[in-house]
């Protein structure tokens, strides 16, 4: 038989509860199921092989309580820890790396149940005495017994095959059938294979092949009394033996043992891997509780994990979730705007003032220096949030511009709405208003200074609004 094909014909045997567990246990039905929610508390459930949330929200009320679930976890492949605050941390499984367990061809072993006959019929007009039918009776019972125990001895040498198929199966970050996965690594674990036990176990099965077979060739029933000569011929034609399959069961024992010591250093660690995993209540899924009287402000939880199958493999961080607890949806950032408002400043010009004896004189007429139909200056916002996403949000904002004007710094004002990226960065669009000076006492722009106008100019102020664009970072 193909090694593959025989590999699945001993799983097939496994999982349908030939040698082992019937069904799933009640410790892995328990622990494949996702932990129930603690009334009270906010659910966060985090993938522990990506560190990403896949339920729940990040920001909570200032009072909540928050429940994290890690889901996900291959404790097969990878050694997790889950900081969560103060919480304590999970034990860590004390070994280098895991080290594959290879398969076993065994060759092509033979099967007691393929070759057993019906022996049912031995009750027939040849096996009619009272001693015929009480023997009947005892060679059906012990056929029986040895044919299950042929399957027994025959499944158990297979342990190579399905410690190598689980290693596969579990290579994965992401389990599937929880319960199955379970199952197997509890069958594994059970399994018997300890240097000596294939041995021990074949050569008592040789032995009660010897035994059966001496039992069929009794010439007397059970109480000593003889069989009918037909019954007994008949009884010898119709119950199979079990020699052929001794002999090949002793021979793969041999070389089970020899495989045993060869990968003695990889199996110990699968030990260690199973007792350890199996002990636990949190195999799958982890849970931690925190509430505000630990962070009142905010929680952090990490996500760290080790590859068990690399040699040598470092710890690294997956990913960090951070909740905020209490979050204002008040914030305050600071930037740059620009604005349709002009930013001018009026000032006594040098310009020519011609006359009739000098065209060319020199002197001084009303002017705006620095001139400009825009505003460019620094700002601060105070931002309310309007809506509550990680990423992306928007919301109303008001702020002061320190617009530079009329050779003062004069403070303007802006109201409009903005959006944020991950609350950091801000993008505002609304509108500005501020005061601007403009010449008063009936003079007008490009008029002759009067050589008797005391300073300062004089002014008259007045309010403009302009379109406002700017840009911001948070400060809190």
């Amino acid at each position: 038989m193909h090694r593959r094909s025989r590999s699945l014909a001993v799983l097939a045997v496994l999982l349908a509860g030939g040698t082992a567990h019937a069904e799933t246990s009640a410790y892995c039905e328990r622990v494949s199921k996702k932990p129930e929610t603690r009334s009270g508390y906010e659910v966060v459930t985090i993938d522990a092989n990506s560190g990403q949330v896949v339920d729940g929200t990040t920001r909570l009320a200032e009072d909540a309580r928050v429940q994290f679930i890690f889901s996900g976890k291959n404790p097969f492949r990878y050694e997790y820890r889950f900081p969560v605050t103060s919480q304590p941390l999970g034990a860590a499984v004390a070994l280098r790396f895991l080290q594959m367990i290879p398969g076993l061809d065994l060759g092509s072993l033979p099967s007691a149940t393929a070759k057993a006959k019906d022996i049912k019929g031995l009750a027939s007009s040849k096996c009619t005495t009272p001693e015929d039918l009480e023997w009947v009776k005892e060679v059906e019972k012990r056929a029986k017994a040895l044919q299950q125990r042929s399957v027994q001895v025959r499944d158990n040498l297979g342990y190579f095959e399905e410690a190598n198929s689980f290693l596969k199966a579990t290579e994965t970050d992401v389990l599937q059938d929880l319960p199955l996965i379970c199952g197997r690594a509890e069958q594994l674990r059970a399994w018997p294979h300890a240097p000596g036990s294939f041995t021990k176990d074949t050569d008592t099965f040789k032995t009660q092949s010897e035994e059966w077979a001496a039992f069929l060739g009794k010439d007397e029933g059970l109480n000593g009394k003889s069989l009918s000569v037909g019954c007994q011929d008949e009884t010898e034609k119709a119950t199979p033996t079990f020699e052929e399959e001794a002999d090949a069961y002793q021979k793969a024992a041999a070389k089970v043992e020899a495989e045993l010591q060869t990968h003695k250093v990889a199996i110990q660690q699968l030990d260690s891997v199973l007792a350890s995993t199996l002990t636990r209540e949190d195999p799958f899924f982890e849970t931690r509780y925190t509430s505000p009287r630990d962070e009142p402000t905010g929680v952090r939880a990490e996500v760290f994990r080790r590859d068990l199958r690399t040699e040598n493999a470092p710890e690294r961080l997956v990913g960090t979730v951070n909740l905020e607890l209490g979050r204002s949806p008040f914030s305050l950032s600071a930037g740059i705007v620009f604005s349709t408002i002009d930013s001018r400043r009026l000032v006594r010009q040098s310009s020519r003032v011609p006359t009739e004896d000098n065209p060319n004189q020199v002197g001084l007429r009303f002017g705006y220096d620095e001139d400009s139909d825009f505003t460019f200056a620094p700002a601060v916002f105070l931002n309310a949030r309007l809506t509550d996403n990680p990423r992306y949000n928007w919301g109303a904002s008001a702020g002061i511009v320190t617009a530079a004007a009329d050779s003062t710094l004069r403070i303007d004002y802006a109201l409009g709405l903005f959006a944020s990226f991950r609350d950091v960065f801000y993008l505002h669009l609304g509108l500005q208003a501020g005061q601007r000076s403009s010449l008063a006492g009936g003079f007008q722009e490009g008029e002759e200074v009067p050589a008797d106008l005391p300073d300062p100019i004089p002014t008259t102020k007045d309010w403009k609004v302009g379109f406002l664009l700017g840009f911001s970072l948070q400060l809190n």
